[in-house]
């Protein structure tokens, strides 16, 4: 597992405003109980030493 450091993700990811918007507005949506949340599936996969994990999410 490698576990990067806030500068690396910063020169990684980019967001502009309009990505910060969406995900301002998303988590207001989830405050205001706007947005279903499934809860998250997992099944494991003994063979490969793995997990399988799903999740799914979306707005009323």
């Amino acid at each position: 597992m490698r576990i990067f450091s806030r500068s690396e993700l910063e020169k990684a990811v980019k967001l502009d405003t309009d990505a910060l918007s969406v995900i301002r507005n998303g988590f207001i949506a989830l405050a205001e109980t706007r947005v279903a949340m499934p809860p998250i599936l997992s099944m494991e996969v003994a063979e490969h030493n793995g997990v399988v994990v799903l999740s799914e999410n979306g707005v009323h």
